[in-house]
């Protein structure tokens, strides 16, 4: 096994759910549909349907996804920054989680790999 993946990194507020910023939706934007709705829906099918199709640009795509949980005492998420009163959250993130995913699951460890949802 010689392959190696993209990382995938969903940053946002974390959750217990899986929710990345995206979504895949098998059908198109309902009629009426207006504003943040209608481009809501209308990517979210064209994710699904850029990744499920055989002749799609992400036929056979593998990627490392990766939600990180990082909480501090005084809220449930450190922001990934790096503060004096809580710590290196950012820079631990950067330097160590990452690459030590990387790592373990044959990323493939280059700066211009990773991506962010």
């Amino acid at each position: 096994p010689t392959a190696t993946y993209p990382l995938v990194i969903a940053h946002g507020h974390f959750s217990d759910v899986f929710v990345p910023g995206g979504r895949f939706d098998p059908s198109p934007p309902q009629p009426g549909q207006s504003g943040y709705a209608y481009i809501d829906q209308l990517y979210a099918y064209y994710l699904y349907r850029n990744w499920t199709s055989p002749t799609g640009p992400f036929r056979g795509a593998r990627a490392l996804v990766v939600s990180i949980k990082h909480p501090v005492p005084f809220f449930d998420d450190s922001y990934a920054v790096d503060s004096v009163n809580v710590g290196p959250y950012g820079s631990a993130i950067m330097t160590e989680l990452l690459p030590a995913i990387e790592k373990k699951y044959r990323g493939i460890g280059q700066g211009w790999a990773p991506g962010l949802l």
